[in-house]
């Protein structure tokens, strides 16, 4: 058949399969071994931010955009923890949403992954993030050095989150 199927039913071509040129019909393969995990990665992403879209208000969160098993969103600086924390909830929810609409159970955990920053070139991890709880911010300023980020205090986006996303 000369293509391949991921996990949500997505189809990726791979005519090249077949090219009598060695390296092309190993790019094919490449692709061929990668396309499903990729695919439904994004897929599940997708669903993710399509739900934030659908939900929160562009003011409070804006999503920009998505490349594989990444997300992002405009926020402002004091509802970062907010919104990290429901772009984390939202994508690891997603594996949810796989088994209700096409059948599939992951055998593991989805685990996501959260960072900010003015780019994606200069993120910074949010390590150790859980839903609940403070989150030290204090660890991206360096007092000694006089450098680093400064996060503002962090705030809901207003009193109708508080009863849903608590901080």
């Amino acid at each position: 058949h000369k293509q391949i199927r991921g996990l949500t039913g997505r189809i990726r071509h791979l005519p090249a399969i077949d090219s009598p040129e060695d390296w092309i019909a190993q790019e094919a393969e490449r692709q061929a071994i990668n396309s499903p995990v990729q695919g439904t990665a994004s897929d599940l992403t997708l669903m993710a931010m399509s739900d934030i879209h659908e939900t929160i208000d562009d003011q409070y969160l804006a999503p920009i955009g998505f490349i594989h098993d990444w997300a992002g969103g405009v926020c402002a600086q004091d509802h970062l923890l907010w919104a990290a924390r429901l772009i984390k909830r939202e994508m690891e929810a997603s594996a949810d949403r796989l088994q209700q609409f096409w059948g599939v159970r992951l055998r593991c955990p989805l685990v996501a992954d959260a960072s900010f920053g003015v780019n994606l070139g200069d993120e910074i991890e949010l390590e150790g993030l859980t839903q609940e709880g403070e989150y030290d911010f204090t660890r991206f300023w360096n007092e000694e050095t006089q450098s680093g980020i400064i996060v503002p205090p962090q705030t809901l986006p207003n009193s109708l989150f508080q009863r849903y996303f608590r901080t």
